[in-house]
C-alpha cells in the first residue's frame, strides 16, 4: 500500500487535512511532541530529532511526495504518523479530502 493510497479512504479515516505545507508541518510536529514522554528509545530519537524530521517533510511535501514517520513506543506501541501530499502527488493523482 503506498501512502497517498490513503487519500481513497473514507473522509471519517483522515483526522486532518492541512491546506499547505507550514500547516501539515504544524500538525506532525504536535503530535510527535504529544508521544515524546512514550517514546521507548528518547536518547535514539535525539539523535534524529523534530527539527531535523520537520526540514526533511518541508522539502519532502513541497515536491509532492508523502512522509512518514515511525517511532517505537513504550509497551510495545509504535506510533506512525503520516501526512499525505495532495494536489500534486507525485506518486499518484488522488484529489485532496474534504473533511
Amino acid at each position: 500500500m503506498r501512502t497517498c493510497d490513503w487519500l481513497l479512504k473514507p473522509a471519517g479515516r483522515i483526522e486532518a487535512s492541512p491546506r499547505t505545507v507550514a500547516e501539515a508541518l504544524t500538525w506532525l510536529a504536535e503530535r510527535y511532541k504529544a508521544a515524546e514522554p512514550s517514546f521507548l528509545h528518547p536518547a535514539d530519537e535525539a539523535h534524529i530529532g523534530l527539527d531535523h524530521r520537520l526540514r526533511n517533510a518541508e522539502e519532502s511535501l513541497t515536491g509532492g511526495v508523502d512522509v512518514q514517520w515511525g517511532i517505537w513506543l513504550t509497551a510495545g506501541r509504535f506510533l506512525t504518523l503520516n501526512t499525505t501530499s495532495c494536489t500534486p502527488n507525485r506518486h499518484a493523482p488522488h484529489p485532496c479530502p474534504n473533511i
